[in-house]
């Protein structure tokens, strides 16, 4: 262990586990560094550069100490352990492992993880990506993380705090996008003007409940060219879309020329076609 300066450290020189912070747990470890020193050293890897040492573990206690260091000249520096990993891939590596052992690292922020590191090109697919940072993980759970890989492919900056999705929300959402749901699933969103994760969440429901019925086959699927048509833009002022639920369906229609009038012609054809005859 030795003591590195905290102007040494580049703290984003390898991508970062975690999409969100959490302010309040932040600020009680910051008084608890503050008050009884920092129990736990990170890690940092020699770099070439300006900066000396790239942080591989630690991100909460280093952001924790340079808060204490803006306060008081004794925290210029911080214990760290120096590792020295065989090249980028075993950085990022090392990155995942200390990871895994924090139960609040979750399944969404694995899984963006694995994608980011691919979009950094240190591996040729994302395959490569869960295999090479979750050697340690089984088979069944390195399945499972490479399907919630394409939920944040398709909806990273869409979902609302997507990091407090459970693993089980997040595989229902993969299995749609396998059954071909993205594109009703991005509709469905963006005609919402709640975009908290509840709200989200409900929303999803309707489609996620549909690509399931469709997918145990209780739902017929239609086979003509162009169908199922399960969302339709005719112009920019209106929009329509099919929700599946449990007691039957329901067509929502969304912009400036869904009106009531639009919705009474709308019956009028309903009537003319399964209306009894007088």
């Amino acid at each position: 262990m030795q003591q590195i300066k905290l102007t040494d450290i580049d703290i984003n020189a390898f991508p970062r586990d975690r999409s969100h912070s959490d302010d309040a747990a932040q600020t009680e470890l910051t008084q608890s560094i503050g008050r009884d020193g920092l129990r736990n050293p990170i890690e940092v890897t020699p770099i070439d550069g300006d900066t000396p040492y790239a942080l591989l573990s630690g991100f909460r206690r280093v952001t924790a100490v340079r808060y204490l260091a803006a306060l008081n000249d004794k925290w210029q520096t911080i214990p760290a352990f120096i590792r020295q990993p065989a090249d980028i891939p075993d950085a990022l590596r090392l990155i995942a492992e200390e990871n895994a052992i924090r139960a609040d690292i979750s399944a969404w922020d694995q899984a963006r993880y694995a994608v980011e590191a691919y979009r950094c090109e240190t591996f040729d697919t994302v395959d490569a990506a869960i295999a090479g940072l979750y050697a340690n993980l089984s088979r069944q759970k390195r399945s499972r993380l490479r399907a919630i890989a394409d939920v944040v492919f398709h909806f990273e900056g869409i979902l609302s705090d997507p990091h407090t999705y459970s693993q089980q929300k997040l595989t229902r959402i993969a299995a749609a996008i396998r059954g071909d749901f993205t594109d009703l699933m991005h509709t469905a969103l963006s005609e919402q003007y709640d975009t908290s994760a509840p709200a989200q969440w409900a929303t999803l429901t309707a489609v996620l409940a549909e690509a399931e019925a469709e997918n145990a086959g209780t739902i017929p699927i239609d086979t003509r060219k162009g169908h199922p048509r399960r969302h339709r833009r005719f112009r920019d002022k209106l929009s329509m879309r099919r929700e599946y639920r449990k007691d039957g369906w329901t067509l929502v229609f969304k912009g400036d020329e869904a009106t009531g009038a639009l919705m009474e012609r709308i019956m009028d054809e309903i009537e003319w076609n399964f209306a009894p005859m007088d």
